[in-house]
């Protein structure tokens, strides 16, 4: 369980890729949690990568701190992951907001 005392309810993170993702190659996701500009406040987020069947492969988990309501989530993709559309999602584990990026695969 996590726990906060807040002046406001939290928005959910906004997302954005450094560049569109490419197998074999890191993928940077910035995030960032409107309201909070404090570099001496720091939250907790939940980011995952989501395969077109569903599934959260071990390698796109990740709890990323953000400091001062910025952080990245880098992750990467094989040549061999199933084509289709994958997603990211990051969830802010204070409020449960959640956010999602897609993109398309046709790796294989």
């Amino acid at each position: 369980n996590f726990f906060a005392l807040l002046p406001r309810q939290l928005a959910a993170p906004q997302l954005r890729f450094a560049s569109p993702p490419v197998a074999m190659q890191d993928t940077v996701l910035t995030i960032k949690l409107p309201g909070i500009a404090d570099p001496a406040t720091s939250v907790a987020v939940y980011a995952e990568v989501v395969a077109p069947d569903g599934s959260t492969p071990v390698w796109g988990r990740k709890p990323v701190i953000l400091k001062g309501g910025t952080g990245q989530f880098t992750f990467r993709t094989a040549r061999n992951d199933m084509p289709g559309t994958w997603r990211v999602r990051v969830k802010e584990l204070f409020s449960n907001h959640q956010s999602e990026l897609t993109w398309a695969s046709t790796a294989r």
